[in-house]
């Protein structure tokens, strides 16, 4: 039995623009039959799973690698009895002794090292601790327990995982902001109690929101569609402000004047919307390039 593991620890990607701030954590752990222990060609896959993990401050990478461990040895320990009686143990061309021997793989150096006694775990004890004792509770059922440090390329199908957990995680962030975005102007439409502009504050925090640079402007559309029906004004200004500023580093080079007159458009109508209207025309004639 192979047991895949890997963690990951960045922010989302997103291919042609710069990463945001916000960092995620997520792990994914794999497992599958195997023949012989030196032919992977045909697998047998068992199971596999990924899921988010919480962020504390002296998160690491390797937090994140134990996660990935913790999560496939928590499912094997309540499994492990089935797993191995399984039809698909049986379809395999495996020795019952090969059966009973457990391979543990992953590309982090540091876990695999604390875990066969090669390193100290020091400020991954209580997750050292953890894998062991869980190790200790299934033991029984094989004959070996082998950890195998392999190259990234051989882990691949962990990191899928993980970067889809994280594109699943975005994803819906951005979806619930326009779900959210959406019912506000329907309420507005009614002239009913919609939503203030500056409840939806945390998703354009460039330091704490997790929606992709390439997503930003036109969630940024969005909201001020919802500023200008509200005729909030201020609104309007602060968040011309964020798309003039996120426009170099959100917008393919074709499109960056559009966003960027965009913003300051909309900075000169809020600024007027307040009456300040000697503001508005200074920052008009300042981009007066731009804006024709």
């Amino acid at each position: 039995l192979v047991f895949q593991f890997d963690g990951s620890f960045r922010p989302p990607k997103d291919p042609g623009y710069p990463t945001v701030a916000a960092k995620m954590a997520t792990c994914g752990a794999c497992f599958f039959f195997v023949s012989d222990q030196d032919d992977l060609c045909d697998p047998v896959t068992v199971a596999l799973g990924s899921r988010l993990l919480p962020i504390s401050m002296d998160m690491t990478s390797a937090h994140a690698e134990y996660g990935g461990l913790l999560l496939g040895l928590e499912w094997l320990s309540k499994h492990s009895q089935s797993v191995l009686s399984s039809a698909d143990v049986q379809s395999t061309s495996a020795t019952p002794d090969q059966r009973q021997k457990l391979i543990i793989q992953g590309d982090c150096k540091t876990v695999l090292d604390q875990l066969s006694g090669r390193s100290m775990s020091r400020k991954l004890q209580k997750e050292h601790d953890k894998a062991i004792k869980l190790l200790d509770e299934f033991s029984r059922h094989f004959e070996t327990i082998d950890f195998d440090r392999i190259p990234r390329n051989e882990n691949s199908l962990c990191d899928s995982l993980c970067s889809n957990t994280m594109l699943a995680v975005e994803s819906f962030h951005y979806q619930r902001c326009c779900m959210e975005l959406d019912g506000a102007l329907l309420e507005n439409d009614k002239q009913s109690y919609p939503p203030q502009i500056s409840s939806f504050q945390r998703y354009i925090n460039s330091d704490t929101s997790l929606i992709r640079n390439s997503l930003r402007p036109f969630l940024l559309s969005r909201m001020l569609k919802l500023a200008e029906e509200q005729k909030d004004y201020q609104a309007m200004t602060k968040i011309g402000e964020h798309v003039f500023m996120e426009a170099k580093q959100c917008t393919t080079e074709e499109f960056r004047p559009f966003w960027r007159a965009n913003g300051v458009s909309n900075q000169v109508n809020g600024l007027r919307g307040m009456g300040k209207e000697k503001k508005a025309a200074s920052l008009e004639r300042k981009h007066r390039i731009l804006l024709k």
